[in-house]
């Protein structure tokens, strides 16, 4: 089953790649105008300052820039799978497969079994790895652990939500044909969110800093 997962999410590995230097072109230009807003900030007539802040906050960029370029590809890539290739559908499909753990109950079975179940398919997917390497093959991983903690995260939602309606027992196979429908749509709303969350954080982080350091730099004695 892993390596299904696999097959399906490389596909995209290569939009993570394009996402990646999308947002890194986009922190560089950021870079350079931080490092520019540094320079008038901290230079204040003393020339090593100014240039002092600028490699600050060149290196701040780059190190928060690095990490959001990683992160961006492996969301933007997954949105885009969500969209175009119906991941999330595909994959909740294999997790609720007939041969496996989640597939064997024809009747309603207690939430701590069926959270119990779905455990047991989620390791089995996140256990195993494929043994290709390389950035394509890291990226089609991050880009599977992503979407199979997706989906498990959406199916205990979904667990608690028919347990509480039918006072205690969870319906495997409702709950499976309910998400395979609408995986998509709601892991993609999860996706966009953390995407645009972690961009705003990461961008205020990098400017703030960057004025922080200016700030300090301009107190020092010339």
């Amino acid at each position: 089953m892993s390596g299904a997962v696999i097959e399906l999410v490389g596909s995209v590995a290569g939009e993570a790649l394009k996402a990646f230097f999308r947002t890194a072109l986009g922190m560089l230009v950021l870079a350079f105008a931080l490092s520019g807003a540094a320079f008038a900030i901290a230079f204040d007539g003393v020339w090593w300052r100014g240039v002092l802040a600028v490699l600050l906050t060149l290196v701040d960029a780059g190190v928060i820039g690095g990490i959001l370029s990683v992160k961006r590809g492996v969301l933007g890539a997954l949105a885009g799978g969500l969209q175009r290739q119906h991941l999330g559908q595909r994959a909740a499909g294999m997790v609720f497969a007939p041969d496996g753990p989640l597939g064997k109950a024809a009747e309603r079975v207690p939430l701590a079994e069926a959270e119990r179940r779905l455990r047991s398919a989620v390791e089995a997917i996140l256990g195993q790895r494929a043994q290709q390497t390389g950035v394509r093959a890291w990226f089609a991983r991050s880009i599977q652990t992503r979407l199979v903690l997706g989906i498990e995260q959406v199916t205990l939602a979904r667990f608690r939500d028919d347990a509480a309606e039918h006072g205690g027992g969870v319906d495997l196979a409702k709950v499976g044909t309910e998400l395979g429908e609408r995986a998509d749509q709601l892991l993609l709303g999860k996706v966009r969110g953390a995407a645009n969350k972690l961009t705003a954080m990461l961008v205020l982080a990098a400017s703030g800093l960057a004025v922080v350091v200016a700030l300090a730099l301009r107190q020092l004695p010339a």
